[in-house]
């Protein structure tokens, strides 16, 4: 997380915020949805906010072999919030997708029956591969053996 908030801030600077400098009417920016223009605009704030972010899932992560009973809530927390946000993606692209076809602008490129057979089933199959992950560290936090371990831990410190 920590790698990636730095990798996306160092591509995005080098290769995407270059043809949005000074973007005006007739830019592509403004054919963005209004949190596209958001996120390009502010994505030094989006990745400094996951590097926080992962670092605090790495401290809460060396505080959870430690046994302390905040470093388990702590990491169901973020399991929960990136879970939240993996099937927000996953309904976003979804209806980005279906909004983007119907309105016939996309011409030229694949068939659109292989696009709209492909597109679907890689957007299910990226959004399992992220939230199968997640739900099986939720359900492992809360289960009783993590439970019962943190309970025994946190009496001990």
């Amino acid at each position: 997380m920590l790698f990636s908030s730095m990798m996306a801030l160092t591509m995005f600077v080098v290769q995407v915020r270059p043809h949005f400098e000074g973007a005006g009417a007739g830019s592509g920016l403004d054919k963005l949805p209004w949190f596209g223009r958001f996120f390009l605009r502010n994505v030094e704030v989006f990745a400094a906010a996951q590097a926080g972010l992962a670092i605090f899932v790495i401290v809460s992560g060396r505080y959870f072999l430690k046994l302390r009973l905040w470093a388990r809530t702590s990491l169901e927390a973020v399991s929960w919030l990136g879970l939240a946000y993996v099937v927000g993606f996953g309904i976003f692209f979804g209806i980005t997708f279906i909004r983007t076809f119907a309105s016939g602008e996309v011409q030229g490129g694949p068939p659109f029956v292989f696009i709209a057979i492909v597109v679907p089933i890689m957007l299910v199959v990226m959004v399992g591969v992220h939230a199968v992950p997640l739900g099986v560290i939720i359900w492992f936090l809360r289960g009783k053996t993590i439970r019962g371990a943190m309970n025994r831990g946190s009496e001990g410190a």
